[in-house]
């Protein structure tokens, strides 16, 4: 009598492993992979929209691609057609060593960057080029510690790439000896006169000049000392010759920290 049980209880385990098994099917067909009839449709409809936008953006990006890269090119040509040029002035360092001062070495070489990422043409040095006494003669080793070994850069060693005017400090020494040094061969150095003029052509292509007009204040007016009155007003002369004409909106640059207008 036991054995009908446990046959029973056995085929009844059979039974209810079979039914689960088709329990499982049935759960399969009534839950395909495919999701419904309404699923599906959306489904598509989102595919359709995704690849729909995605190709306007590709188009988009292609027709835009085209102005900006032409705005780009526009831009750059709009930079290679500047006159780009640099100005500085009292970094005149030490008279004992280093001879260079932290600020001085950090101006210069952030110029060499600046020149070498416009191309800039030239540096404008407005004075103060030797602290506190200017040089003693055209040979002083102010000339290769102060300026020559501080402003080392490759975008500023170009031949008269400094256009240098005198300032006070440079008056207190041996202002000849700065015009002397100017005069070796391939110099950065480029100062033909205590005071000179010259003009640039902008290279845009609609004919633009710009005229330099460099002055020394100190043969002017004097700082402190006053020139003989004869030497003044030469020197006025020379300037009211060279701004003769200049248009309204010309700017000016001094050697004083307010000195662009």
């Amino acid at each position: 009598t036991r054995q009908p049980r446990l046959a029973g209880r056995r085929g009844a385990a059979r039974r209810g492993r079979q039914g689960s098994a088709r329990n499982s099917q049935t759960t399969k067909m009534t839950n395909p992979r495919k999701p419904p009839q309404g699923t599906r449709a959306a489904s598509r409809s989102a595919v359709r929209s995704c690849l729909g936008e995605s190709i306007a953006t590709r188009q988009g990006l292609r027709s835009r691609v085209g102005p900006r890269a032409r705005a780009f090119a526009s831009a750059r040509a709009s930079r290679a057609a500047a006159l780009h040029f640099l100005v500085v002035s009292d970094w005149g360092g030490l008279p004992v060593w280093p001879w260079v001062t932290p600020a001085q070495i950090g101006v210069a070489d952030a110029m060499g960057r600046i020149a070498s990422r416009h191309n800039s043409k030239f540096a404008l040095s407005l004075g103060d080029h030797f602290y506190f006494s200017g040089v003693r003669d055209e040979k002083d080793p102010r000339f290769r510690r102060t300026f020559e070994r501080a402003f080392r850069a490759p975008s500023l060693l170009a031949p008269g790439f400094f256009r240098v005017v005198a300032g006070n400090h440079d008056h207190d020494g041996n202002i000849s000896a700065q015009l002397a040094y100017a005069s070796r061969r391939n110099s950065r150095w480029y100062y033909p006169a205590l005071q000179y003029a010259w003009r640039e052509s902008v290279p845009s292509g609609d004919g633009a000049v710009v005229a330099f007009v460099l002055i020394d204040t100190v043969l002017l007016c004097g700082m402190p000392r006053q020139p003989p009155p004869a030497d003044a007003e030469t020197h006025w002369r020379w300037l009211a010759a060279r701004t003769r004409g200049a248009p309204q909106n010309a700017w000016s640059v001094h050697d004083r920290s307010t000195s662009l207008k």
